[in-house]
């Protein structure tokens, strides 16, 4: 159960197949404790990324050893990145137990920002077929649906007709709280149709998918009128999660036992209870304002989209 709802904690799972692209871990001393913390970034692709944040302490609450603190101190020590090494040299790894940390916050501009990470400690070795490493990011994903719509083109000459895509917006019961999360059914082998047709918001589906984190950086011609071009260049992010199997929603005719769905509306007083959280988070940003919420009216039957 979550720590501050009554709502089961969603059931989250990432893996990864790839190549240590980056490692940022570092060993300190925080409150007279070893702490190990940092980063790992995973190639899975050409220009596809998967980071994971890693924060592990050296002893448990209750004095004894943390049995996980070793592992994380030989991924700090021995695994070799593609920035440190080169490509052929850097260490290939599996993560076999991650997990997905949707979270929100109010940043230094004082706005609500949303977001996914990925946490776990426990990395491996790839001790496969060499020949056989086939590196790819995959997750899959509880969540309270909120909304299902067709994605539409946002510029160029086709701006508002529709992509073939599907966004699936939901809520993600977590350790600490509710958080949103979007998803995208592809057109490909008729996903988004398929999602479209038969879900609907308020059911309780797990999404099974692939992670697309890419980033690539283009260059772009500047004109001038004298002297040589100039180019300018500039990284192009794209983040997402794409759906490629989903489960039946719960509790409905199924050929197969699912668990029960979440409570609408204990979902919806968990929704409220953030955007409580939130409004006391960017009142404190704008002190001395103050900042008063909408957020306290009382739960909503059906599941606010985002």
């Amino acid at each position: 159960m979550s720590e501050k709802t009554n709502l089961r904690q969603a059931d989250t799972k990432v893996e990864v197949v790839g190549i240590v692209s980056e490692n940022t871990l570092e060993e300190s001393v925080r409150d007279g404790k070893k702490v190990i913390s940092g980063d790992i970034t995973v190639q899975t692709g050409d220009i596809n990324f998967v980071t994971f944040r890693v924060y592990v302490n050296e002893k448990k609450n209750d004095g004894t050893d943390n049995g996980c603190y070793a592992g994380i101190e030989t991924v700090m020590r021995e695994y070799q990145s593609i920035a440190k090494v080169g490509k052929d040299a850097a260490t290939r790894v599996t993560v076999t137990n991650g997990q997905i940390r949707p979270r929100s916050y109010v940043g230094k501009d004082k706005q609500v920002h949303v977001g996914v990470s990925y946490q776990t400690m426990f990395f491996n070795r790839y001790d496969g077929d060499p020949e056989k490493f086939e590196p790819r990011a995959w997750f899959e994903v509880e969540m309270a649906i909120a909304s299902i719509t067709p994605e539409l083109y946002t510029s160029g000459e086709n701006k508002g007709e529709e992509t073939g895509r599907a966004i699936v917006k939901g809520w993600v019961p977590t350790y600490s709280g509710i958080e949103p999360m979007t998803l995208v059914a592809p057109a490909e082998d008729g996903i988004a149709e398929a999602i479209l047709d038969d879900y609907t918001p308020n059911q309780t589906v797990k999404f099974y998918g692939d992670i697309v984190n890419s980033r690539a950086e283009i260059t772009k011609e500047i004109p001038v009128k004298i002297g040589k071009p100039r180019f300018e260049k500039k990284t192009i992010y794209k983040n997402e999660m794409i759906i490629t199997n989903a489960s039946d929603a719960y509790g409905e005719d199924s050929e197969t036992p699912t668990p029960e769905p979440y409570d609408i509306g204990a979902i919806s007083q968990a929704i409220t209870d953030r955007e409580v959280r939130l409004e006391e988070e960017k009142a404190k940003a704008k002190q001395p304002e103050t900042a008063t919420s909408a957020a306290t009216t009382k739960a909503r039957p059906k599941l606010p989209n985002f």
